[in-house]
């Protein structure tokens, strides 16, 4: 019910051809994304990695499932995959067109510069794998998902909070999984960051120690500006 507040969030469909010398096998992941604007969304950069078609998916008045193709995507200049860029941020983030006139109605205000975000209370938001804090992460339905936690510390452009079994949980406390990359993550009702990663000590399950990791829009609202500008004079 509480991923119902965020209309905002699409669900990604990935391709991926698989060449072999006899056939290319066309193998299909998942990811999340953030409408922004009537045919843009923002998403993770990774997520583009060795991809041959992205789509975003979105369901109309009639509750009907469409998928639309992403015919541009913009990877922030910086961004490198598998590693920080050379000024020490991920820059995990990308701006995607959607073809064919989705016409989103949903598009989200982004956070302001100077909002104070670390120790607040976040809402999480995307369509990835489920399962409980004991078990991890487990299964893929492709519902939406949302749930709550608290920042606790920044590293450069990573905004990260986690999840400990001696900790008093926050109401439908949540982890990001597999899935979740390029979903939400929201401070006041406003667009706080875009979800890139888990990381754990052990293993990413999505359970108890493990933590999450989001791109902070703060430092990347210019560069969205910007981009969404010079598109719109192509």
């Amino acid at each position: 019910e509480y991923a119902k507040k965020f209309d905002c969030i699409k669900s990604v469909e990935i391709e991926y051809h698989l060449e072999n010398k006899e056939e290319i096998k066309k193998v299909i992941g998942f990811a999340s994304c953030v409408v922004i604007a009537e045919d843009w969304v923002l998403t993770a950069a990774h997520i583009s990695h060795e991809a041959k078609n992205i789509y975003i998916k979105h369901e109309t008045e009639n509750r009907l499932q469409k998928k639309y193709l992403v015919d541009e995507m913009i990877i922030h200049k910086d961004f490198v995959m598998d590693g920080k860029s050379i000024n020490g941020n991920t820059c995990d983030i990308a701006l995607c067109h959607v073809a064919n006139n989705p016409n989103f109605q949903s598009g989200v205000e982004l956070v302001d510069i100077d909002a104070e975000v670390l120790n607040k209370l976040v809402a999480i938001c995307g369509f990835g794998v489920t399962g409980d804090f004991n078990t991890g992460a487990k299964i893929y339905d492709g519902k939406k998902r949302a749930g709550s936690n608290v920042t606790e510390s920044i590293v450069n452009d990573i905004i990260l909070f986690g999840s400990e079994k001696n900790e008093k949980p926050t109401v439908v406390e949540m982890l990001v999984a597999t899935g979740d990359s390029g979903g939400g993550v929201f401070l006041d009702g406003k667009l706080l960051g875009i979800i890139s990663f888990i990381a754990s000590s052990d293993s990413t399950r999505s359970d108890y120690g493990d933590s999450s990791g989001f791109v902070d829009i703060r430092k990347h609202k210019r560069w969205i500006h910007d981009t969404l500008i010079s598109a719109s004079k192509k």
